[in-house]
């Protein structure tokens, strides 16, 4: 079965994050202000969690912010932007829990929050990145069949 890819492509981009590096003067707030799926439209059901991911503005700052931090440039700043996506993936997660989401996506939601927060307290422990991106594609896959995200 084919998988669309919106999300989950968004999603897997987003924890590619091996070599990557980002200019110290790399703004966060310019990347924050798009949300991760802009003009996605839920499918008839679907729960909340999918349009608070698709609304995500903090998404597409992960990648850029662990490689700045492997590079060793913007700590600060890769440090918010790692802290805002948990707040953003903490809230859906919050969401998710109140919905009575599926556990698998429970679950998914806390490791990736816990491996966002692990980062953003410094330079990240050489399994973190693994652990953000597993995060994200585990997310991703198992948010695809409820929230059919674009692809």
């Amino acid at each position: 079965m084919r998988i669309r890819l919106g999300l989950l492509g968004l999603l897997v981009l987003l924890g590619a994050t091996t070599g990557c590096s980002a200019p110290a003067a790399a703004t966060p707030r310019a990347v924050a202000a798009t949300p991760a799926l802009p003009g996605y439209r839920p499918p008839a059901g679907a729960p909340a969690l999918c349009v608070m991911l698709a609304r995500s503005s903090h998404l597409a700052g992960v990648a850029p912010a662990l490689g700045a931090l492997a590079a060793g440039a913007g700590t600060t700043g890769a440090q918010r932007r790692l802290a805002d996506a948990a707040d953003d993936l903490r809230a859906v997660l919050t969401e998710a829990r109140g919905e009575r989401a599926d556990a698998a996506v429970v679950v998914a939601l806390e490791k990736l929050v816990a491996a966002l927060s692990s980062a953003s307290h410094g330079t990240p422990a050489a399994d973190v990145p693994v652990r953000i991106r597993t995060g994200l594609d585990a997310v991703g896959t198992l948010t695809q069949p409820v929230c059919e995200f674009p692809s």
